[in-house]
């Protein structure tokens, strides 16, 4: 009988150790469940069809073509008219959301970068005269700093590069 019990005592240890492998296996596709699911949560915080078609009747009311820059002139109407501040500051916050989401981590970096660097670097070009007032006349240098992070981020010269290769 004492002869089976080295056995009987591996045995155990064994099971111990790869319960603890299957343990670990599930921690890992559970955590990479999660951040897909929070990902899909995250995204679904883009603007409201309602608030894209109101940003952009604003901007063509303004004379403005989606790739030129906003002037004084125009930052002045925004600040001066309360419904077009809103209406551009809602739709510029959206795209912060994600920025910070992208830059804690929360959303896979690549899959941003395919999907939504167009739009925020659009945003942040575009917008540069807004946001500089804005943060000017709130004393305040971190408003809509996650956009800026990721621009300065995907506008490397050799940001793009990095994706391609994955291919």
């Amino acid at each position: 009988m004492r002869a089976w019990i080295p056995i009987i005592q591996m045995s155990l240890g064994l099971l111990g150790l790869v319960s603890l492998v299957f343990m670990w296996l599930s921690l890992k596709r559970t955590a990479k469940f999660n951040k897909v699911s929070t990902q899909h949560a995250l995204l679904s915080d883009l603007p409201s069809p309602e608030l894209d078609e109101e940003f952009h009747r604003i901007l063509r009311e303004a004379g403005l073509q989606l790739q030129d820059p906003i002037s004084k002139d125009i930052v002045k109407d925004l600040l001066d008219d309360v419904h077009k501040y809103v209406t551009v500051k809602n739709y510029i916050n959206k795209y912060e959301h994600i920025c910070a989401a992208i830059n804690l981590g929360f959303i896979d970096e690549e899959y941003a970068y395919r999907v939504h660097s167009a739009r925020i670097l659009w945003i942040n070009s575009k917008f540069a005269a807004l946001i500089s007032k804005v943060r000017e006349l709130n004393e305040d240098n971190d408003i809509w700093a996650e956009i800026e992070k990721r621009s300065m981020k995907w506008n490397e010269p050799d940001y793009a590069k990095r994706w391609r290769k994955k291919r």
